[in-house]
């Protein structure tokens, strides 16, 4: 079979066993949110709240661009290429993790049918959210710094695709500066000179797409800022960790400000303060005339080192927390007909309903803790293996390096997203699952390196 054929077959097969979940579920996943995404994919509108480019890229995955030759849009189509995409940087990625030339393509699927059983990627994956793409971003990054053979074109690929993961979501404009720069210290102590030329680039890319976005947001009048709601979910999250309630108390005698009625009102998350239609946050004017008093409040407590101090003490508490989602559990959430999951599906892709009605997600017939327990131990496993190897001097030292920037970003998504969102299992797993892939992927390549040497001997 010609080679491009049989690697486009097998990128193909690889979707699809990437596609499991959504296929036992019967309908891709989707959370509160994922009606927001529906809705501005058809009705396109900047918005406050979340970046807008996961709805263009939903549109341009099939949910919208095949109304133009008449063909009604599906949710299947953005779940399967985004398995499509998957399977391509792992293709490379599984290349690049090999032990010599010999391995190529053989083995990857294989290791495909081993990641989607042994990680969350398939839950992940399955989701109509760009969780997709904090995984997304990573892969791109670690084989534009690590690939030593790719062409121009497949640089230019790579770095793309860390552009556009990191417009999907507010949370990837601090993930990619900080693992940059503790990557940067990093090859530093290593001597990696060409790493910290490619990690500057990283960082340009970084600054591009602060400086577009916040030039999308001033074009559409809301303000030269990366995220006008910034300061809502920044104030959400001062709320959920007390820092709030211990400055209002000690504040509010000399400052009157509104918030200061509700001190004692307020809730213990931040997304309830959020999107409580009766709470504090929509009696101080809600999302159009609540930012004078936030930036106040927030100024103010990052600029008095008691109240920036209780807020770093429970950044690290909620970090911590969130290191140690590794794995699916849970059965997600049912949405009733006034959810905005239900209505956005109902109004855009009523052709779809019936299916999203009778997904297990739904129904709620999903049990994920026998898969919970296999993930666990096969995490522990390779890991121990891995390391094992790696002690050996088994494996080419390369791997060490890519190992070490997954940790960094591991720890530096839970640190941003507990930090200033909320600790969330989904929020951990979303990119966890890149490291058991990888212990799947280098003891595949290492083994069936093996295999194909003794054979051919």
């Amino acid at each position: 079979m010609n080679t491009r054929i049989y690697t486009l077959v097998s990128i193909i097969i690889a979707s699809l066993l990437l596609m499991w979940y959504a296929l036992y579920n019967g309908f891709p996943l989707v959370t509160g949110d994922t009606g927001a995404y529906i809705y501005f994919t058809f009705d396109f509108q900047v918005l406050k709240d979340r970046s807008s480019f996961y709805s263009i890229w939903l549109a341009l995955a099939g949910l919208r661009t095949l109304q133009f030759v008449g063909i009604t849009g599906s949710l299947w189509l953005p779940v399967f290429f985004q398995c499509i995409l998957v399977a391509v940087l792992f293709l490379r990625y599984y290349r690049m993790l090999g032990n010599d030339a010999v391995v190529k393509t053989s083995g990857y699927l294989l290791a495909i049918v081993l990641v989607a059983i042994a990680t969350g990627v398939s839950f992940i994956v399955a989701y109509i959210m760009p969780d997709m793409f904090v995984a997304i971003l990573l892969l791109a990054i670690l084989l534009y710094l690590y690939d030593n053979e790719p062409s121009t074109k497949l640089s230019l690929l790579y770095l793309g695709l860390i552009g556009f993961s990191m417009l999907v979501h507010y949370s990837h404009f601090l993930i990619v500066p900080v693992f940059c720069i503790l990557m940067l210290l990093y090859a530093q102590v290593t001597n990696q000179l060409s790493v910290k030329a490619r990690l500057g680039k990283v960082l340009s890319i970084s600054a591009v797409c602060w400086v577009l976005m916040c030039s999308i947001n001033a074009v559409y009048g809301l303000g030269f800022t990366l995220s006008p709601g910034s300061h809502v979910f920044m104030a959400g999250k001062l709320i959920e960790t007390g820092t709030i309630k211990k400055y209002l108390d000690e504040q509010c005698a000399e400052k009157h400000y509104k918030l200061c009625t509700y001190k004692n009102e307020l809730p213990e998350r931040a997304y309830q303060c959020i999107w409580d239609d009766n709470g504090a946050f929509k009696h101080i004017g809600g999302w159009d005339s609540s930012a004078a008093e936030h930036k106040a409040i927030i100024r103010d407590v990052f600029t008095t080192p008691r109240y920036a101090i209780h807020f770093a003490g429970q950044a690290l508490k909620d970090t911590w927390e969130q290191l140690q989602f590794m794995y699916v559990e849970g059965n997600g959430q049912a949405f009733n007909e006034t959810s905005a999951p239900y209505m956005s599906i109902e109004k855009h892709i009523k052709a779809e309903l019936p299916q999203f009605v009778k997904s297990r997600q739904q129904k709620q017939t999903i049990d994920n803790s026998t898969w919970a327990n296999i993930q666990l131990v096969l995490l522990i496993f390779s890991s121990l293996w891995v390391l094992l190897l790696l002690f050996k001097g088994s494996l080419q030292k390369h791997i060490t390096h890519v190992y070490m920037a997954i940790l960094l970003f591991v720890a530096c998504n839970a640190f941003v997203t507990a930090s200033f969102a909320n600790v969330l299992d989904r929020l951990q797993i979303r990119v966890f699952w890149v490291l058991p892939a990888t212990n799947i992927f280098v003891l595949v390549n290492y083994y069936w390196a093996k295999c194909k040497y003794s054979l051919l001997s």
